[in-house]
Formats: structure tokens, C-alpha cells, sequence
């Protein structure tokens, strides 16, 4: 019986010892050493390169990048951080060939290599287009291509209550939107700068998560163009419907939820949300008492200006503004915007002001004029 019991326990620690060599995420954790003692760390490579990228640790972030592909060479994602560390170490030769390797692993996003501005010095080079090229080849060699369709799922929405809510008090609604690659919290916090205390806004998160973005800057950001899909050109509209669709839920939700007035609410939205804010507007001009759209970006599919006359006979009235040193949206932007606008005969109050792409006190000082003025 002993012997049976020392073979069945001899059996139990080689099946462990063989668990732990097979399985690379075991493999991959890290032995530290303290007082003269060696102890294991927890987390993979993978987990500590992410963690070391987010604080900035980009040698470590390379170091931990480059003993993780070692077992997981399929794993993309963090051939590009490493790429990225490559760059921010300037190391711009490695980083072409950790690329180069990403495309062997079978790596198929286009747009985010593309549009990284991490790989911008390196756009100019051939090896940087070739890699484009086989990115290209293995979208369309996939073996398992992609289909899309209509999802319907639950979404999210903040809120900004004034300082003494009060539920059986009435307020006024404001429907704030983000712009990409943000969250509700970057427009509530600049909301709260607006000071009105008789007004809830509400800011839905966008419809789709930036997933490498998210990753890269260690947190979720939202975007309502869904660029990491990888759709078609042609499904674009089809985007900007679906996430009009998301907002005016939102806005149904909170006038059924909230304590307010019997009255339209005020639509305000940022860069991406100014497009929206404008999609909206078009769409379904009955539904707002005025708009704000604020370095607003504008695309022909959102199909606004075929659509403009409507507003005009609901008599919907715009503020609109735009730094002129805007880096992200450029300024001629807003011009083509305002010469729709008046194309149409539609009532703007149109402000340039001098700044990039945020809102200056002044400006923020006018909106909150303009939000007052149409409440009363």
C-alpha cells in the first residue's frame, strides 16, 4: 500500500513539473529575489510589460514585450507595444523589424499601424509601406473573413447633478456628447466650469471602445466610429445611424428617469460629438430648443446637408465654435460647415475663436450665456 501511495504522489509532482513547463503563462512568470530568497511574481511578462507601458517604463516594457513573444509569438498585440517602445526608445530600425515580424504573426489592422503616431518617423520609409502591403495580405487571406451585422446591446450613460439635486425639484437636460477617443468624464468635468446649478447633463459613452488605444493609454476611451471593426468604406453611414440611434436612447431614457421640466433639451457636443450633435440636429431638429457644437469635425456620410432644410423649417438655432489654430480638426472644418449652414438658411451664431481644440474660458464663459439664454 506505502508503495502504491510514493508512486501515486511520484505520478502527482511529474504531471505538476510537466503542467508548469508546458503552460507558457506559467512559464512566463517572473522569479524575483529578496533577501537572498527567490519568490515568483504572479503576473506574466505580458502583464508586466502592459503595466511597465502604461507608467512609462519603456525598457522595462521592451525587456518584459521581448520574453513574452519568446512563448507566445502569435500574440500581435504585443509585438506592436513593443514596436511602440522600440520608437519611444529610438530604436526605429528594431522597430521595423518587430513590425515586420507582427505581419508574420499574421497581424491584420491596418488603420491602427497606419494612424499610430508612434510609427510617424517611419512612414516615409519603404520597409514601413511594405509592412502596410503585407498587413493588406493578410486581410484579405484570412481564412476566417469577417461578416457584420446589427447588434443590439446595453450602453452606458453618466451624469452631472447639480451640487443640491434635489429629486423633487425640476431641471433642465442638457445632452452632452464626447469626442473620440474620450469618455463622458472629460465633458462632465469641463460641464461643472459651466456653473448652472438648474441643469442635469447627461453624456453617453460613445458606442464603441478604442480597444488599442484603451490598452495603450491604460484606460477605456470610446469612440462612435467604430474604427477598430475594420468596416467597409461603404458601411460608414450605416455606423453613423446606429450610433444616432444609441444618443436618442439615451435621451429618451433620461427624460422617462430624470425630475424636469416640460421642455426640449439643449444638445452640446465636442469635435466627434459635434459631428454628432449636427447629425441629430438634421435628423430630428424637433427634438432639441438649440444646438452647440464646438470644434466640431464633419463628414459627407452623416448626411447632414441633405438634410439641412428641415432644420431651417423648425427654425433650430446653432452656436458654433472653432479654434483657429486647431491641430486635430482643422479650421477650414467649421468655414465649410458655416457655408452649408447658410447655404440653407440656417441660424447660427458663429464664433473662431484663438485656440486649438478645446474650449478657452471665454468661450466655455459663452456657451454657458448661450445655455442660460435658451432656458429661459
Amino acid at each position: 500500500m506505502n508503495v502504491q501511495v510514493r508512486l501515486l504522489f511520484r505520478a502527482l509532482f511529474i504531471g505538476v513539473v510537466l503542467l508548469l513547463l508546458s503552460n507558457p503563462a506559467i512559464a512566463q512568470q517572473t522569479p524575483q529575489t529578496s533577501n537572498n530568497h527567490t519568490k515568483f511574481e504572479p503576473r506574466t511578462s505580458r502583464q508586466l510589460a502592459d503595466a511597465a507601458f502604461r507608467k512609462g517604463d519603456y525598457q522595462l516594457a521592451k525587456t518584459e514585450y521581448e520574453h513574452w513573444i519568446v512563448s507566445n509569438p502569435r500574440d500581435t498585440t504585443a509585438y506592436i507595444n513593443l514596436a511602440r517602445c522600440q520608437m519611444r526608445l529610438v530604436f526605429p530600425d528594431r522597430a521595423l523589424e518587430t513590425l515586420y515580424k507582427c505581419t508574420q504573426a499574421g497581424y491584420k489592422n491596418y488603420r491602427a499601424v497606419a494612424q499610430d503616431t508612434d510609427f510617424v518617423p517611419l512612414r516615409t520609409t519603404q520597409e514601413f509601406k511594405r509592412i502596410l502591403e503585407l498587413i493588406t495580405v493578410n486581410m484579405d487571406n484570412t481564412p476566417f473573413p469577417y461578416h457584420y451585422a446589427e447588434q443590439i446591446r446595453f450602453g452606458r450613460y453618466q451624469l452631472l447633478y447639480p451640487k443640491d439635486y434635489d429629486k423633487s425639484k425640476k431641471y433642465h437636460l442638457v445632452l452632452l456628447l464626447h469626442g473620440n477617443g474620450q469618455d463622458p468624464s472629460v465633458m462632465l468635468n469641463w460641464a461643472k466650469e459651466l456653473q448652472m446649478e438648474d441643469v442635469i447633463f447627461v453624456c453617453p459613452e460613445g458606442t464603441y471602445v478604442k480597444q488599442l488605444e484603451s490598452l495603450q493609454q491604460g484606460q477605456i476611451i470610446y469612440s462612435a466610429a467604430g474604427e477598430d471593426l475594420g468596416l467597409p468604406e461603404q458601411a460608414k453611414k450605416h455606423i453613423v445611424n446606429y450610433s444616432a440611434k444609441w444618443y436618442l436612447t439615451v435621451l429618451d431614457s433620461a427624460l422617462a428617469e430624470l425630475p424636469l421640466y416640460n421642455e426640449l433639451p439643449i444638445l452640446v457636443g465636442f469635435s466627434q460629438g459635434g459631428f454628432y450633435a449636427s447629425v441629430l440636429a438634421s435628423r430630428h431638429p424637433e427634438r432639441f430648443k438649440t444646438v452647440v457644437i464646438m470644434c466640431a469635425s464633419y463628414y459627407e456620410f452623416g448626411g447632414i446637408a441633405e438634410r439641412l432644410e428641415q432644420v431651417k423649417r423648425y427654425g433650430l438655432e446653432f452656436l458654433h465654435v472653432h479654434g483657429k489654430d486647431d491641430p486635430t480638426v482643422p479650421f477650414q472644418t467649421s468655414e465649410l460647415i458655416e457655408s452649408l449652414f447658410a447655404k440653407a438658411g440656417i441660424k447660427t451664431k458663429y464664433i473662431p475663436f484663438e485656440g486649438v481644440h478645446w474650449m478657452t474660458p471665454e468661450i466655455t464663459k459663452t456657451v454657458a450665456i448661450w445655455i442660460r439664454e435658451h432656458f429661459k
